[in-house]
């Protein structure tokens, strides 16, 4: 199974995260981050729900229940010694060399990050690449369509719906998805069954 660090962008958007975690508990790759990128995911959902003027008490229960979860979950996505890596890339910021230093010390095989331009692949070593949320959620549906729609078919049902909505839901979010269309076969005929 190949590993993928989740920058802390990807993880911030619940439903990016959600569907994201889902596939790789699901065992289609290996998810993969840090102590210092779930310390951005954290900081940086903190920031989005003061912005909303959400309760500091709900927000700190959310994060430690979302945080438990997931090392709970992913037992082996934290990985520690990349440090020594970090710096090493030149990349344009020289805040996501963390990100760079971990996918190389981790062996992964992509970085996956809403912020491409500080990874270009002129900067990455060997066979380590960066792709979008929506373009690894594309490359990693499409390996395995009816696995995917196993995987988030249970999550569907996690969040009392459907198939046909979430994937409805994640159009509208994601925009145009190539693994949507790949997953409504899937969903109309679990919709016949039903």
């Amino acid at each position: 199974m190949f590993g993928a660090v989740l920058d802390a962008n990807v993880l911030v958007p619940s439903l990016l995260r959600d569907v994201l975690l889902t596939l790789g508990a699901g065992g289609m790759y290996q998810p993969l981050w840090s102590p210092v990128i779930l310390d951005e995911t954290e900081r940086a959902i903190r920031m989005l729900r003061r912005e909303r003027k959400l309760d500091g008490d709900d927000t700190d229960r959310y994060i430690s229940r979302l945080l438990s979860e997931m090392q709970k979950n992913f037992p082996d996505a934290s990985t520690a010694g990349w440090e020594h890596l970090e710096g090493t890339f030149g990349l344009p910021d020289a805040d996501d060399e963390h990100v760079a230093a971990l996918a190389v010390h981790a062996h992964a095989g992509v970085i996956v990050t809403d912020n491409l331009r500080d990874f270009p692949e002129h900067k990455l070593p060997g066979e380590l690449h960066a792709l979008s949320g929506t373009e690894f959620l594309n490359t990693t549906i499409d390996t395995n369509p009816a696995h995917a729609a196993v995987e988030l078919d249970a999550m569907a049902r996690r969040r009392e719906s459907t198939l046909g909505d979430l994937l409805g839901v994640m159009t509208l979010q994601f925009g145009s998805v190539l693994s949507v269309d790949l997953l409504k076969p899937y969903a109309d005929a679990a919709a016949r069954s039903e």
